[in-house]
């Protein structure tokens, strides 16, 4: 039997300890009889218990992880990391370290394997989407559909992926190289920079060309980054 003096401890305590979420031990240790509710940070504390393993880490998991979904995040992956990799940070090392003709010869060979690798990619990840999304390929043609999210992203990887990449690929990156080449030979016999001054008019000339044609191709693959960057957001908001 508890006497009045006892309970009136048990209540001041309980009073100062509330807040800090012990009361319940505190009584269990003075009363074994007494029964008291846990308390929010009992409650919380059970919380953060971890939950139970959806996927466990098995063979059956890793191989369910290769499907044509996981295979479009990395193919976008590894689209925004080339493009960000080759347009502002290696290409710029490169420019800045290396002879100028030096600099230019490895453009040459490098832009021709990345503007493929895009563009066999894009056309991975186009088909694929239109295999997911029925329909989409009969609606980005018609206008009551044009603001569907679905028909958007087909848009996006049809004009800002697999366009841009092939064209650059195909058509841009051959007409720079050849002028390029063009005024280095051009460079060789005149024994001059084609920044010189005195330089001949069809040193110019070909200056202006490549400027045109450098111009295309970089706003083309702005295009292409920009399109990677809304294709990604949106599969890591959405899904698919």
């Amino acid at each position: 039997m508890v006497g009045a003096s006892e309970r009136a401890v048990v209540e001041a305590v309980s009073n100062h300890t509330q807040s800090r979420g012990c009361i319940w031990r505190l009584s269990i240790s003075l009363f074994p009889t007494c029964s008291c509710p846990p308390t929010p940070m009992a409650s919380t504390a059970s919380s953060l218990l971890p939950a139970p393993v959806a996927h466990p880490l098995a063979l059956s998991t890793l191989r369910a992880l290769v499907n044509p979904r996981s295979i479009q995040s990395l193919a976008a992956g590894t689209l925004l990391g080339s493009c960000i990799w080759g347009s502002f940070i290696s290409g710029v090392i490169a420019y800045k370290t290396l002879p100028r003709q030096s600099f230019g010869l490895l453009q040459s060979k490098l832009f021709p394997t990345y503007f493929s690798m895009s563009t066999y990619l894009s056309t991975f990840m186009l088909g694929h989407w239109l295999y997911q999304h029925p329909g989409v390929s009969r609606a980005m043609f018609d206008s009551a559909h044009l603001s569907s999210g679905s028909v958007v992203n087909a848009w996006v990887l049809a004009a800002g992926f697999l366009g841009t990449s092939a064209v650059n690929w195909l058509i841009v990156t051959p007409w720079t190289s050849g002028i390029m080449f063009k005024r280095h030979r051009l460079e060789r016999e005149e024994g001059k920079s084609y920044t010189d001054p005195n330089a001949s008019e069809a040193m110019k000339s070909l200056s202006k060309q490549f400027a045109t044609a450098h111009s295309v191709s970089s706003l083309l693959n702005m295009v292409f980054l920009g399109s990677i960057l809304y294709h990604s957001a949106w599969l890591a908001t959405y899904g698919f």
